[in-house]
């Protein structure tokens, strides 16, 4: 090959190599200018699509508030209901205990006055009656005539007047009607834990108060249930000596007869041979045992509101 022949050779691959640096940077410039629009394109679409996706979720948020503030409209009118309901439940409850006590004052006043009335026309017929024992049997006389027809309705309206504490020592009755002498915190020495049923003749006697038929009967119920719960334990104790018994000691097992004896209505009738039994009684040792069966009944309930 000639001179010439190669400087025409190098010539020709100088130029392909200048021809084909020359389509590299075209074609890289093409690439970037490509890629430039790419991203452009899509920053216009990211754009385009975010003020869609802000303007929908302004919107959205703003249904959102809108449920928002219904629900807690609905909620505020519910609460507000409720709250309505419960002191319109309340107001009524109040309205008819004040009902029941206005009712129980006015037969309680005619109920005496009656009597007054009666008394006061026995001992002018009768000036022998005139004196604390004639007044005691004309009352011995009178009250079986006055309350026998009215006891079931006086004693219906005394228990409306006191169904929350009746239903409340109901529930403790029912609770605790296996309880031993020691959950009630009679003391040791009067758990009579040898016996299998402490104070059974007691509680046995109690059950039989709501069939007594006179106020003066029921009376001498609770008395007698005193003076048997003081003969278990001197039967118990009949070849020892005898411990002495105080009131503390006393209302523990009086709690633990009533709880027993499964009597609820004993609270009315209490309150209505307190109101009705006359002051010559309540004086003496009815009046006693009535205030000790009161206490525990008293203390039974305000351990039933208090669970």
């Amino acid at each position: 090959m000639g001179e010439k022949e190669r400087e025409k050779l190098r010539d020709s691959i100088r130029e392909t190599k200048g021809i084909l640096h020359q389509i590299s940077q075209e074609y890289d410039q093409y690439n970037q200018d490509n890629m430039d629009e790419l991203f452009d394109d899509e920053n216009s679409d990211e754009s385009t699509d975010g003020g869609k996706d802000s303007e929908n979720t302004e919107k959205k948020s703003i249904e959102i508030d809108e449920e928002d503030q219904k629900d807690t409209g609905k909620s505020l009118k519910s609460s507000a209901s409720l709250s309505d309901l419960k002191s319109i439940e309340m107001k009524i409850k109040n309205l008819k205990n004040e009902a029941y006590q206005r009712h129980i004052k006015a037969i309680s006043q005619d109920i005496h006055m009656y009597l007054e009335k009666m008394l006061v026309l026995f001992t002018i017929c009768y000036e022998q009656l005139d004196c604390i024992e004639g007044k005691d049997q004309c009352y011995a006389c009178l009250e079986k005539s006055i309350f026998k027809p009215v006891w079931r309705y006086l004693l219906g309206l005394f228990r409306l007047a006191n169904e929350p504490k009746e239903l409340t020592l109901a529930y403790v009755m029912t609770e605790r009607q296996t309880c031993l002498p020691a959950d009630c915190s009679v003391k040791l020495k009067l758990q009579m834990i040898d016996c299998e049923e402490p104070y059974n003749i007691a509680v046995k006697h109690l059950k039989m108060f709501p069939n007594q038929q006179t106020l003066l009967d029921k009376l001498e119920c609770l008395v007698k249930c005193s003076r048997l719960v003081c003969q278990c334990i001197e039967d118990y104790f009949k070849n020892q000596k005898i411990p002495t018994i105080g009131a503390d000691d006393l209302l523990p097992i009086l709690c633990y007869v009533i709880i027993k004896a499964g009597q609820p209505q004993i609270l009315s009738e209490c309150l209505i041979l307190e109101e009705f039994i006359h002051e010559g009684y309540i004086m003496g040792e009815e009046g006693y045992c009535l205030t000790s069966i009161q206490t525990a009944v008293g203390y039974l309930v305000s351990q039933g509101m208090a669970t």
